[in-house]
C-alpha cells in the first residue's frame, strides 16, 4: 500500500511514519503542504492519503476540495490537534462530494488508529472490486420485478428518485456515526436501507443492514471504517446510473 502524509508540523509527519511503519506500511511519502501533495499526486498514485485539517496556506479543506474535483478513488483519512467539530465536518463533506473518508482521529494518531482505518480500506477495495465483478449495484430485472413492469421509463423514474434520495439518507448515517448516536444510527441505517432495498441496490442494502445490526456494538471505529465501504458502493450506484442515462430530477445523484 502507497499512502501520503501531508502535515506541516513535521515532528507529526515522523509519529505518523513511525506509526505506518508500526503496521509494516513502509512505502510512505510525507508532504509538508498541500501543493506539493497534489503536484506529487500528479505524476505518482496514492493507494491512502493522510491529510492534516489545521495548515497554513492551503488548509485540508481546500486540499479535499481537490481532490475530489480529481475524483480521487484512494481512501482518505483526516487529521486535527485543534479541532473535533472541524473533523466531522469535514469528513461529512468529503463523503457528500464522492471521497473515501477511511476515518477521522484527533491527534495524537497511533499505529491502532492507522491499522483499523487502512485495514478496512484496503480490504474495501479488494471487496468491492470482486463485488463490481459478481453483482451489479443495481439489479433491474429484481427491480422490474418489483415494480411489476419492464417499463424503462417507470425503472428510471423509480432510480431517479432513489438517487435523489441517497445522498441525504448516507449523510444522516454518517453523522450518527461522527455522533456516536447508537440508536440514531440503527433507526437511520434501516431508513437508508428500506430505500436500498427499494431500488433494488442489494450490495448496499446489504451493507446498511449489518450497520443497522451491529449499530448496538457502539463499535465506533469499525463503524467509520464501514463508512468509506457504503461510499465506494454509492459510487457504484451512481456510475451504474450514469451510464444508463439516469439522473436525480435535481442533477444532484
Amino acid at each position: 500500500m502507497k499512502v501520503l502524509v501531508i502535515d506541516d508540523n513535521e515532528f507529526a509527519l515522523r509519529v505518523m511514519t513511525m506509526a505506518l511503519k508500526t503496521i509494516e506500511i513502509d512505502d510512505v511519502t510525507t508532504m509538508d503542504n498541500a501543493t506539493q501533495a497534489l503536484a506529487h499526486l500528479d505524476n505518482h498514485h496514492a493507494d491512502a492519503v493522510i491529510c492534516d485539517l489545521n495548515m497554513p496556506g492551503m488548509d485540508g479543506m481546500a486540499f479535499l476540495g481537490h481532490l475530489s474535483s480529481r475524483q480521487f478513488s484512494g481512501g482518505i483519512v483526516v487529521v486535527s490537534g485543534e479541532d473535533p467539530a472541524g473533523l466531522q465536518a469535514a469528513a461529512k463533506w468529503a463523503g457528500e462530494n464522492r471521497l473515501r473518508v477511511l476515518g477521522t482521529f484527533e491527534k495524537p494518531v497511533t499505529a491502532a488508529d492507522l491499522s483499523v482505518a487502512l485495514d478496512a480500506g484496503a480490504a474495501a477495495a479488494s471487496s468491492d472490486k470482486r463485488q463490481s465483478d459478481d453483482l451489479a449495484a443495481i439489479d433491474i430485472d429484481r427491480l422490474a420485478e418489483q415494480l411489476g413492469s419492464n417499463d424503462k421509463s417507470r425503472i428510471s423514474e423509480t432510480l431517479a428518485l432513489f438517487l435523489e434520495a441517497l445522498p441525504g439518507l448516507l449523510s444522516d448515517v454518517e453523522d450518527a456515526v461522527r455522533a456516536r448516536d447508537a440508536r440514531s444510527l440503527h433507526d437511520l441505517a434501516h431508513k437508508a436501507k428500506g430505500a436500498a432495498n427499494t431500488a433494488a441496490a442489494a450490495p448496499l442494502a446489504q451493507r446498511l443492514g449489518d450497520l443497522e445490526n451491529d449499530a448496538v456494538s457502539e463499535n465506533w471505529r469499525d463503524f467509520e471504517a464501514r463508512l468509506g465501504k457504503i461510499q465506494l458502493e454509492y459510487t457504484r450506484i451512481d456510475a451504474f446510473c450514469t451510464k444508463q442515462g439516469i439522473h436525480s430530477p435535481s442533477g444532484q445523484g
